[in-house]
């Protein structure tokens, strides 16, 4: 099957890190047909040049301080350039930043979706290092977020599904084309625009296939305090209690509430 890989990267002010994870991108096992997409929002640095050095497409003008804005253009971007790509079917990666795929990353997609139809859409493992100390976050974290994330949003409907689906997270996120137009893609969220993917996904009845071979890498500025020591306050804060994401609980609340799914159940 002809796949084109679109991977889609919102970046501020990120020349600390993007070239390794553009790097870590062009040098793939995997050698198919793939175009990088880097959504800037506004970065005052060396971002822009590094990422042209590495022949990305650049495109600017999404929403300022709103990550679901910038990842919505890539998106956009990416399906306007893929028509002329003569792909048969184009695949949408979204990471971050600060983000490496490990080297059978695209090898690993390229397997499971060519050979499984049906998988829409998927999500995996994430690991930091802090300390010279390697940190997995594999599918026991995916359902413990799940879990929690069910409660915090009161959506006791999406508790029957947490045997049979994963987390999308905006680090780690893969999904057909076909199934990101069917469900809206992302949201102009500021904050909690992958959730938002994930109920989006889930309530139309498909599934977040985990698959374990899907790891990526990513910097553990989120998780470290000033000492450089792994925080679960600083980890917990950032995925609960910033005010982005305390606008994506009300707007979430709302608009998943009277969700009820007979699919799979």
């Amino acid at each position: 099957m002809d796949i084109l890989f679109s991977i889609i990267i919102p970046t501020l002010n990120e020349e600390k890190y993007i070239g390794r994870t553009l790097q870590s991108i062009v040098s793939q096992k995997h050698q198919g047909q793939k175009q990088i997409i880097i959504s800037d929002n506004g970065s005052t640095d060396k971002t822009i040049d590094i990422a042209k050095e590495f022949g990305a497409y650049i495109v600017t003008g999404a929403k300022p301080n709103n990550i679901g804005s910038t990842r919505k253009l890539a998106c956009f971007t990416a399906k306007k350039l893929a028509k002329n790509s003569g792909h048969f079917e184009e695949i949408i990666i979204a990471t971050d930043a600060d983000t490496t795929l490990s080297a059978g990353y695209i090898e690993t997609i390229y397997g499971l979706y060519s050979q499984n139809p049906l998988i829409a859409t998927s999500s995996g493992p994430f690991k930091t290092i802090i300390n010279e100390k390697v940190l997995k976050f594999g599918n026991y974290f995916h359902k413990f977020n799940f879990f929690l994330g069910a409660l915090d949003l009161q959506l006791w409907w999406l508790l029957k599904k947490i045997n049979n689906n994963a987390l999308l997270y905006g680090l780690n996120t893969v999904i057909r084309r076909s199934a990101y137009e069917k469900i809206g893609g992302f949201d102009e969220l500021a904050g909690g625009s992958d959730m938002d993917l994930t109920l989006k996904v889930i309530s139309s009845g498909n599934q977040v296939y985990y698959e374990e071979n899907q790891l990526v890498t990513t910097s553990s500025r989120k998780f470290i305090d000033g000492n450089g020591h792994f925080s679960f306050r600083k980890a917990y804060k950032y995925a609960f209690q910033r005010e982005s994401i305390k606008h994506a609980r009300i707007v979430l609340k709302k608009r998943f509430r009277q969700v009820f799914i007979y699919q799979n159940t």
